[in-house]
């Protein structure tokens, strides 16, 4: 993973190889709804987390 600076001052993070496993896959969410994404680009996966859906 490098991160690098591009354009208007933006930040952005560029992976030297695609996540091989859900355990290498880039974490996106907001705390509540959250999703992992993995795969190259011929076949991506994304794996969606909901938090309403745990009662505790």
């Amino acid at each position: 993973m490098d991160e690098t600076r591009g354009d208007g001052g933006l930040h952005r993070i560029v992976f030297d190889a695609p996540a091989r496993s859900w355990l290498e896959a880039a974490p996106l969410g907001n705390g509540r709804l959250g999703a992992l994404v993995h795969g190259g680009t011929a076949r991506e996966r994304i794996s969606l987390n909901d938090g309403t859906a745990w009662s505790g």
